[in-house]
């Protein structure tokens, strides 16, 4: 038997077909590709919106914002604040001094003009001495130098002169000094008066009621402002 032979001519595209036939034909790719062109548009439309909105905000100027002042206003108010506080710390930093708390009192020495003051309670009160260190220094200088004046039988320096001897020999020795004024009491024979002008005077008792002669830490009385000798 004889085989016969056609030969079949097909156009070009027909062998395409046929080629991707015997391939395989996978439509996922032609779905692929149309979902990348999706997507690729979509992107590209969602980057360009994003970009678009970015560029928007970026190229938008801020708004204005109306400068009232408030801010220079604060910082006035504050700087007023602070200064305020600098002058009232310099202010507390000045102090009003009593010159009855001062010792010595200003003024120099004067033991020549009468004090102005009455020696009475209502100008009279238990302040902190600034004499006592003088009169403490005249009575041992008394005792020191008149050691006959005083009887020490007794374990202490009993006067047995008058007592107004002896409280004006501490007036003396006082006086000699040249930095106090040194004075009588008027009103008692066992205490004296010293100061440095008429601001203020102080009392001291230098005899004790036995009669011995006074010179610890309790002999200070009183100061009297102004000075009343």
């Amino acid at each position: 038997m004889r085989r016969m032979m056609f030969r079949i001519v097909l156009p070009p595209a027909a062998l395409v077909l046929l080629a991707a036939c015997a391939n395989g034909y996978d439509d996922t790719a032609a779905t692929d590709v149309v979902r990348d062109d999706a997507g690729g548009d979509g992107a590209a439309d969602a980057d360009g919106a994003s970009d678009g909105e970015t560029a928007g905000d970026t190229d938008s100027p801020a708004p204005d914002v109306p400068d009232d002042g408030a801010d220079g206003d604060d910082a006035a108010e504050e700087g007023g604040m602070e200064d305020a506080a600098v002058d009232e710390a310099a202010a507390e930093d000045v102090v009003d001094v009593d010159p009855v708390t001062m010792c010595p009192p200003p003024g120099g020495l004067d033991c020549t003009t009468p004090g102005p003051g009455t020696g009475e309670g209502d100008e009279c009160f238990d302040g902190v001495t600034c004499y006592m260190d003088e009169v403490q220094a005249a009575v041992r200088g008394v005792i020191s130098d008149h050691p006959e004046w005083f009887d020490t039988s007794t374990g202490c320096e009993v006067v047995i002169v008058d007592a107004a001897v002896y409280r004006q020999a501490v007036v003396d020795r006082l006086n000699a000094r040249g930095d106090v004024c040194g004075y009588a009491d008027i009103n008692s024979v066992e205490e004296v008066v010293v100061r440095t002008n008429t601001t203020y005077s102080e009392n001291f008792d230098i005899l004790a009621s036995t009669g011995c002669a006074r010179y610890g830490g309790a002999i200070y009385t009183s100061t009297c402002a102004p000075a009343w000798l």
